[in-house]
């Protein structure tokens, strides 16, 4: 007997990583959600951020911090990304 070792019906993941700023510097603790999941991340001192075991496909990340604009944007993985966000005040 042989075991089905077949990997291609595994969902493939990606990361996405990034940087928040407003218009001059990044921006500590921003707020961020994929697709509106209760698994919530927020950025480091320095503005960065990571979300990792997305599945390939279309996401819908929300950027929130108080005294900023809330910003939402789509993307459509279908490899590891490297983004940058900018909030406005």
């Amino acid at each position: 007997l042989f075991a089905n070792n077949n990997n291609e019906n595994k969902a493939k993941l990606a990361v996405v990583k990034g940087k928040v700023l407003d218009q001059q510097e990044s921006l500590t603790g921003v707020k961020i959600m994929v697709d509106n999941v209760p698994t919530t991340v927020y950025t480091d001192f320095d503005g960065n951020f990571i979300l990792t075991n997305l599945t390939q496909g279309k996401h819908t990340i929300s950027f929130s911090m108080v005294a900023y604009e809330n910003k939402v944007i789509e993307i459509d993985l279908t490899e590891s990304q490297n983004i940058e966000v900018k909030l406005d005040s």
